[in-house]
């Protein structure tokens, strides 16, 4: 609730102190539930007066390996999510938007205020899990179609559905076409590193990763310049995505698209880049470093992996009918 006061208001960085810093130390659900959620804002910061960390909760400073796991894989994406977030943070200067929108705020036509869900930006929609004991909640999604980050699955939007969100999930939407810049998955900081075991964007921005669905035509214009497009168009067949990467100044080391929720019936989608059919490797794990390739994962309903070196491009994915 502070976080989305204060952003409209000219705070547009806000950061609770994760498990809290009054009453703790927290259980483990408050705390799993928690760094899920401030992973998706502003400001991802640990803080409890009795020194809690994700590998020492509790007055005994127990090591969980379940709270560690999902703590690391949260703390991972709220670091990738550095150039979707900081294209926003720039944007501050002329149109002073703030970056964690509420729901009431950012599509007024809904009628509704819930103090519990918001925006990240324009295209990620949070809806955290605010009660004890509970593993499912209640999705307002506004105008559009959203595709659930970690399924794949696309709803029509201007509907109410519910979504299971057991200990360490936290209910997540990307708008359905809207590409989402984010780093590699191995980053560990933004900032400058001198031991060389810790993966620095501020050492090698290296290349650009976009996680994307389907959808209508969508341009996200990155702080460096970058311009990625993505467009779906319908076939008599099933789908053609199209996707061109404009690359600005930062980030000229190539891209990685992950083009998901395609349906689990698309493992052999034909797909081309700069007009050039690309060869397609068994895992992704195979993909050359360098040249142009693509690859199939179930993942995430259905995960085409596209490569691409530096410069310019124009990819396209045809996709048969998705087979849900």
């Amino acid at each position: 609730i502070g976080g989305l006061s204060l952003g409209p208001s000219g705070f547009p960085f806000y950061g609770s102190d994760t498990g809290g810093y009054r009453h703790a130390p927290p259980n483990k659900e408050t705390y799993m539930r928690w760094f899920s959620q401030t992973a998706l804002s502003t400001v991802m910061q640990v803080g409890t007066n009795s020194n809690d960390l994700p590998w020492a909760l509790g007055k005994d400073k127990v090591l969980d390996p379940e709270v560690l796991d999902a703590y690391r894989m949260y703390a991972r994406l709220h670091m990738r999510l550095f150039p979707y977030v900081w294209t926003y943070a720039k944007a501050l200067a002329t149109d002073g938007r703030a970056i964690q929108r509420p729901l009431g705020l950012a599509y007024p036509e809904l009628g509704v205020h819930p103090w519990d869900t918001y925006l990240l930006g324009d295209h990620l929609l949070v809806a955290p899990v605010v009660e004890a004991g509970v593993t499912s909640r209640e999705v307002i999604l506004p105008t559009g179609a959203w595709t659930d980050w970690w399924t794949g699955e696309t709803h029509a939007g201007d509907q109410t559905i519910t979504r299971d969100a057991p200990l360490d999930v936290i209910p997540l939407f990307a708008a359905a076409g809207a590409p989402v810049p984010m780093l590699r998955e191995t980053i560990d900081t933004t900032a400058v590193a001198v031991d060389p075991s810790v993966d620095s964007f501020g050492n090698d921005p290296g290349r650009l990763f976009v996680s994307v669905s389907p959808g209508p035509q969508t341009t996200f214009t990155l702080y460096d310049g970058t311009e990625v497009t993505q467009e779906t168009t319908q076939t008599d067949d099933g789908r053609t995505v199209s996707i061109s990467v404009a690359p600005g100044e930062v980030f000229i080391q190539g891209v990685v698209i992950e083009l998901y929720g395609v349906g689990v019936g698309n493992s052999e989608a034909t797909v081309r880049s700069n007009g050039a059919a690309l060869s397609q490797t068994a895992t992704r794990a195979e993909m050359p470093s360098s040249d142009a390739a693509w690859s199939w994962s179930d993942s995430r309903g259905g995960t085409v992996w596209l490569q691409a070196p530096a410069g310019p491009q124009s990819m396209t994915v045809n996709l048969a009918n998705a087979d849900d």
